[in-house]
């Protein structure tokens, strides 16, 4: 097995952690509707699920196309990242429009002059691209990050080749150019005393939603790959010693979670903006990173049990159960609005996670298997050697997201 093949295993463990972000995520956002859910502290910044998939995307993108430089590369690599957002999330955008009443289409109430608007801005993606509230959090709300992923592989080319430069000026700038930019917002966001949440503009659509500001966060999972490239090999020695640091890695994710409120509240008496952004960002750079790279690594017990079948492919349907579970949740809401049982909350479970495993199957898969014979149609013939070596490679392809072997 060569490096590219070892690589391309181990990292199959990062699949699995894809799925406790979502469901993180979806805890936070069906909280309100099912009883069972009140244990959960209001307090936790759950949205941090999202910054967990912005730091991963950004690792796992660089690992695996980490050599793209040419015009039809670029091309490729976006083609691909389309077919991978773009057809589930038209589904659900559709599903929403077709399941549920208008009201529950725009939590934050919008003029119905905008309505054609926020339908465009949603059916190609952009709606986050434009610091508004409404837009960003209409139709199907979780898509705002679907949005922001669509700005990052836009830039992706232009940010591996900066850090791949051997200048450091032109290194810094994919970290340098968005600091500024939070330091712009959250600035602004104090002295104009913007509200967290309201219409219009906010801290919530100028910090949290905004591409500008969360890019920072992919480009630290880019930088994690290159450090992954270089300490890869120092790790691969003791089980035992890995299995204590991931476990370590495990509770430190944990307490820093737990700490974010109170964190959050220290600073809110000194810049209540700076607050909101560090709380769902810069608080868990750390701890996400470090869990990253080292189940990236996959020598210890926690990659071991990441690598199981069952988790890994609740990580493969992650995205679509991600993209699905907010329309469920406010048709339980707006027609189902008593059913708040221990049951009901097992029903919207079963029922979440059988779409998602549908939208998977029958959906996004399709559409990547399609996406990809067209562009390996549209390329020269290779040679026996070329098509054995990266044949080695497909086995994974629903997990990683290859495209193409890492190994080359």
């Amino acid at each position: 097995m060569n490096q590219g093949e070892r690589g391309q295993a181990r990292l199959e463990s990062l699949t699995s952690l894809r799925f406790f972000a979502a469901l993180y995520i979806l805890l936070y956002h069906a909280r309100p509707q099912f009883d069972i859910l009140t244990f959960l502290p209001k307090e936790y910044e759950f949205p941090q699920g999202v910054t967990f998939f912005f730091i991963l995307s950004g690792f796992i993108l660089t690992y695996v196309y980490r050599d793209i430089s040419s015009k039809g590369e670029c091309k490729a690599f976006w083609i691909k990242r389309l077919a991978r957002l773009w057809p589930l999330h038209l589904f659900w955008l559709f599903a929403a429009i077709l399941a549920l009443p208008t009201s529950y289409l725009f939590p934050y109430k919008l003029n119905a002059s905008d309505y054609g608007l926020a339908l465009l801005s949603n059916f190609f993606l952009i709606q986050t691209w434009m610091p508004n509230t409404q837009m960003g959090f209409s139709f199907n709300p979780p898509a705002w990050s679907i949005a922001n992923e669509l700005f990052f592989y836009a830039m992706f080319p232009l940010s591996l080749w900066l850090f791949k430069s051997k200048q450091i000026f032109l290194k810094m700038l994919p970290i340098v150019v968005p600091a500024i930019a939070v330091v712009l917002f959250v600035g602004y966001a104090q002295v104009e005393h913007l509200p967290k949440m309201c219409y219009g503009l906010s801290q919530q659509s100028l910090i949290f939603t905004n591409p500008l500001v969360r890019i920072l966060d992919f480009n630290l999972g880019m930088i994690l790959a290159f450090i992954y490239f270089r300490t890869s090999d120092y790790f691969q020695k003791s089980y035992w010693l890995n299995s204590l640091i991931e476990m370590f890695l495990v509770i430190y994710v944990a307490c820093s979670v737990a700490l974010t409120p109170y964190v959050r509240t220290m600073l809110s008496n000194i810049n209540e903006p700076f607050a909101f952004w560090f709380a769902n960002s810069a608080m868990v750079w750390l701890p996400f990173s470090l869990l990253i790279l080292f189940c990236a690594y996959g020598k210890g017990l926690v990659s071991e049990i990441l690598l199981r079948p069952s988790l890994r492919f609740l990580g493969e349907i992650s995205f679509s159960l991600y993209l699905c579970h907010f329309t469920f949740f406010l048709f339980y809401r707006a027609r189902l609005t008593e059913h708040r049982s221990d049951f009901d909350f097992l029903a919207f479970m079963a029922l979440c996670l059988v779409s998602s495993y549908l939208g998977y199957r029958f959906i996004e898969k399709p559409a990547r298997a399609f996406v990809a014979r067209k562009l390996s149609s549209s390329e020269p013939k290779q040679s026996s050697l070329d098509v054995q070596s990266e044949s080695t490679c497909r086995h994974s392809d629903q997990t990683m997201e290859p495209d193409t072997c890492p190994g080359k």
